[in-house]
């Protein structure tokens, strides 16, 4: 299985797994763009996509130079077995996204 394994170079996922939830931490090596990270959950896929920017900038022999790049990634992976994909909580933190997954209630 997948989890917890890098999905692109720029981009890692870490999975926790425990007594109520199964939480995914991806960490981003780059600041995603605001306003184009998006988390969808449906249909047991979690789809994850946005796009990064680097921007620098270097004064050399007294000359501005400036430099940007901009990459787009996409990615999918399914929801863990016994979790409730409708009740997933979502947090951006800049460079890292937390999905928290809770667990479905075990029947006896």
């Amino acid at each position: 299985s997948g989890w917890g394994q890098a999905f692109a170079s720029n981009y890692q996922i870490n999975t926790i797994d425990d007594e109520d939830s199964v939480v995914f931490e991806i960490q981003f090596k780059g600041k995603v763009d605001d306003g184009t990270l998006n988390v969808n959950v449906e249909n047991g896929m979690v789809t994850i996509s946005g796009r990064q920017v680097q921007k620098s900038q270097d004064n050399e022999e007294g000359s501005w130079v400036h430099f940007s790049s901009s990459s787009s990634f996409s990615q999918s992976f399914s929801v863990p077995y016994g979790v409730d994909e409708n009740n997933v909580q979502i947090k951006n933190q800049g460079n890292k996204v937390i999905l928290t997954f809770p667990k479905k209630a075990q029947e006896v």
